[in-house]
């Protein structure tokens, strides 16, 4: 469960759509995470709560940026692309702070440093393929870039979900594990009403 004191700092560091973000990102891995063999409903809420925390590295992106219109320049790019690393870094100070349980830390820290490793091997920021990235991070990918495609953004307006998923279906064995793609699909009107619900009334995992 995310502490009060936890939400309470991050809600003065990252900005309402940007939470709002993470927040449903978290809640469809949970979603997702429960339909895969071996999860519970305990574990994959802990998976959920841990995803969470993925994008928690823009705290170190200059706002200016992150809100950009245009297309970001080359060293634009290079300085989002470190919010994989920057989030490593957040969760560890915030651990001397709050003291997270061992593998909650590790699991937050997984959807943090790996969500934007691709299946090809082709992602950053270590060029991890296939299985060596980890389930959490696989998971995290997929809802990622549902939730980004869906949202409205500050340069384009938010797409539908049959189009979130045929970009999803598009790249599976590419970008996303697919597998757990074709979980998804499977159970995509479920991803869309939680989607849904988590953006009508925003709530951190964990309440």
């Amino acid at each position: 469960m995310i502490s009060e004191n936890v939400k309470r700092e991050l809600n003065g560091l990252l900005s309402d759509g940007e939470l709002g973000h993470m927040t449903r990102v978290g809640f469809m891995v949970e979603t997702l995470a429960a339909k895969l063999a071996g999860i519970d409903r305990k574990k994959a809420k802990m998976l959920g709560d841990a995803a969470y925390y993925h994008d928690v590295g823009k705290i170190y992106v200059p706002r200016k940026i992150l809100l950009k219109r245009g297309r970001l320049t080359s060293d634009e790019s290079n300085l989002v692309r470190m919010h994989c690393v920057y989030g490593q870094l957040v969760l560890t100070q915030m651990n001397e702070r709050v003291s997270f349980a061992e593998e909650y830390l590790n699991l937050a820290t997984a959807s943090a440093l790996y969500h934007h490793e691709r299946w090809d091997g082709g992602g950053y920021p270590f060029g991890l393929k296939a299985k060596e990235i980890p389930l959490l991070a696989r998971l995290t990918s997929i809802c990622d870039t549902y939730d980004a495609i869906t949202s409205v953004r500050p340069y384009r307006r938010g797409k539908q979900h049959e189009q979130a998923c045929a970009e999803l279906e598009r790249y599976a064995g590419i970008q996303f594990d697919p597998e757990l793609v074709d979980i998804f699909l499977e159970h995509g009107a479920e991803m869309k009403t939680h989607a849904a619900e988590a953006r009508a009334e925003p709530r951190q995992p964990g309440q």
